[in-house]
């Protein structure tokens, strides 16, 4: 699940609600600099603090970056 390509969302106790999800990005919303998986965590990032509490991006090649509020 973790390994897959795609999204996974979890809730604030752990539990996955969702994996393997894709975003379709909206135009204008992030930056079209950096890959699929760059550009898919800046739209996320978008979202911390309205519909979620954080974003994190692990890469395949060891890049690890976590993005959000702090409760």
């Amino acid at each position: 699940m973790l390994l897959s390509d795609g999204i996974t969302l979890f809730g604030s106790d752990g539990t996955v609600w969702a994996y393997n999800v894709f975003v379709k990005h909206p135009r204008g919303s992030a930056s079209a600099v950096g890959g699929a998986r760059t550009r898919t965590f800046k739209v996320m990032c978008e979202l911390v603090g309205t519909d979620l509490i954080g974003v994190l991006i692990q890469s395949q090649d060891g890049r690890v970056d976590f993005y959000g509020t702090h409760k």
